[in-house]
């Protein structure tokens, strides 16, 4: 099942980087790989707390990683 998501992952964001949506410096494999350890490390520490909280705060840092990577041109990725 991560093997699918994190080739979807890749694969969406290697569009994003031919698109020039973001750097051509950026990993596509690296970064899907961060999304899927972000979700499963989020998941498994709010499933402890019984609080979604972690999972929020994970995946927020993710997406603001991802962010650090929007071409000037770009700016709305949310």
């Amino acid at each position: 099942m991560f093997a699918q998501w994190r080739e979807i992952f890749r694969v969406g964001l290697d569009r994003m980087r031919q698109l020039g949506r973001i750097d051509a410096s950026a990993d596509p494999a690296r970064l899907a790989d961060m999304f899927l350890a972000a979700y499963q490390g989020g998941m498994l520490l709010s499933q402890v707390a019984r609080d979604i909280g972690p999972l929020q705060d994970a995946l927020s840092a993710a997406v603001d990683h991802l962010r650090t990577f929007v071409t000037s041109d770009d700016q709305h990725i949310e």
